[in-house]
């Protein structure tokens, strides 16, 4: 999947799909193809590498694109995350504390916590979260609190903006 425009349309609800393109454990580089993907609502996509499946034994990454006013399912993992931001800005919500982060910036999100996250600019937000293990347990426990503290408006196609606005 090509990077998206504002044109696209998104999708009203989640989803998750396998990868399009089965990967071998024995190949060196995993493009988005070999990636199972999937849909937050609203306005988050991403990419999954889990390690066991690519070759790796202890080492999962998550590639997203989120857009303004998008963001994850309140959720936690078993394995510690790093999200690395290299540009953006967003509020991350882990536990009970909120940061507001601008990138480059590096978040350490501890194992079993609670957490998640909304886009506050006005351009898509892209986040590597990495994960210490073959595989990334995913327990999701609720909607995302963040986007009505920021005022994100659900668009038709599941895009939110932070200030209301329709685009």
């Amino acid at each position: 999947m090509a990077h998206l425009t504002r044109s696209d349309p998104h999708p009203g609800e989640s989803y998750v799909r396998p990868p399009e393109t089965r990967p071998s454990p024995m190949d060196h580089v995993f493009a988005r193809e070999h990636m199972a993907h999937f849909y937050d609502a609203p306005g988050e996509y991403g990419w999954v590498m889990e390690g066991q499946v690519h070759g790796f034994s202890a080492l999962s990454v998550i590639t997203t694109e989120t857009w303004p006013g998008g963001g994850p399912p309140l959720h936690r993992h078993d394995v510690e995350e790093a999200q690395v931001v290299v540009a953006g800005r967003y509020r991350v919500l882990i536990g009970e504390e909120r940061h507001d982060v601008t990138g480059p910036a590096i978040v350490r999100i501890p194992a079993g916590v609670p957490h998640t996250f909304v886009n506050l600019a006005d351009e898509p937000l892209h986040l590597i979260g990495v994960f210490p293990a073959g595989s990334i347990p995913y327990d999701e426990i609720g909607p995302n609190p963040l986007l009505a503290e920021v005022g994100a408006d659900p668009l038709p196609g599941g895009i939110a903006r932070p200030d209301g606005d329709e685009e």
